[in-house]
């Protein structure tokens, strides 16, 4: 029988995790057919011969094991090799060191958008594991309303972990050329998504989010995480405005009350205070103070006076 789902795991040196990963997608209940595919970007750690096994042992695994790692050469090949050869009318993800925790959710989630035409996509909240540090938390999903348009999602950014984004396929039927170069990940996905539908967030837990050593959005030192953001932030904000012009408000907004604010702190810990004082003007050049959380304003203002200070004794 044709998928009428398709989970898509991408996986890379995940041998400590994909095991878990995999047994959670095929303990899943449903009243309808589903493929696994699962795309191994060339693991060095035995990651692609487990991969291989489940594909031998069930039917509905597909396993797609790279001779060379794609990523490093800079291409995206879970959208080629995963998401554009999916069967099923919806896409499920689920990356390899991700794991989910309910065994109904692909059927929630597809019992949602079968009743609502109007949403293009669905998501729901996760425990965040970070093995880094040892701690574990919920997923920061937004909970200021659990349904988002394009405006939204360009405005606030992420609006669910990628282990539980669930759509459809019609999403990325013609898929535009900023989602090939675009570095934004789940989020660039999710705005793809909904240029056609709203997005649903399912104020339920249906997933662990690993946050690990080898995970793209870790980084151990400050260089490592300031790097990270103006890779993956700025970078894909300014590659946004580009393609949404007619959204640059919500845009500069997000950058500002995020991405700025986020290298501000952490300039301020490497004591880089002229660097600080440089973002915090732009990002009241971008977004009023008034519209702010109050913890940040006042952060942000304590920075700027101790950016003031450490300015003039430099001078001094």
């Amino acid at each position: 029988m044709e998928p009428l789902v398709s989970v898509n795991i991408a996986t890379y040196n995940h041998k400590l995790f994909i095991v878990k990963c995999i047994e959670s997608v095929l303990m899943q209940k449903t009243n309808f057919p589903i493929e696994v595919i699962i795309h191994d970007d060339a693991s060095t750690d035995g990651t692609s011969e487990i991969v291989r096994e489940y594909a031998q042992k069930n039917e509905n695994v597909v396993a797609i094991i790279q001779d060379i790692n794609l990523w490093s050469k800079g291409q995206n090949p879970t959208v080629e090799y995963g998401l554009l050869s999916s069967k099923g009318k919806y896409i499920a993800i689920c990356d390899g060191d991700d794991f989910w925790t309910d065994e109904y959710k692909l059927q929630k989630q597809f019992d949602f958008l079968e009743s609502n035409k109007d949403f293009s996509i669905c998501s729901s909240n996760a425990i965040v594991v970070n093995e880094y540090n040892r701690t574990q938390t919920d997923w920061l999903g937004f909970r200021r309303k659990n349904v988002f348009l394009l405006r939204d999602l360009l405005r606030y950014g992420s609006c669910g972990a990628t282990c539980t984004l669930f759509f459809r396929t019609e999403a990325i039927k013609n898929i535009p050329d900023w989602f090939y170069i675009s570095k934004g990940g789940d989020w660039s996905l999710q705005i793809l998504c909904t240029t056609i539908g709203k997005m649903k967030y399912l104020n339920e837990s249906f997933a662990v989010y690993r946050r690990n050593e080898g995970s793209i959005t870790v980084a151990k030192t400050i260089e490592a995480q300031i790097l990270l953001h103006e890779k993956y932030g700025i970078e894909t904000i300014k590659l946004l405005k580009k393609y949404f012009s007619s959204y640059e408000s919500e845009l500069q907004k997000h950058e500002a009350e995020y991405w700025l604010y986020t290298l501000a702190f952490l300039y301020s810990e490497k004591r880089d205070f002229i660097k600080v004082r440089e973002l915090i003007i732009e990002i009241f050049k971008k977004i009023n103070i008034l519209e702010l959380p109050i913890k940040k304003s006042l952060f942000l203002l304590y920075l700027y006076l101790k950016s003031t200070k450490s300015k003039n004794d430099i001078t001094t």
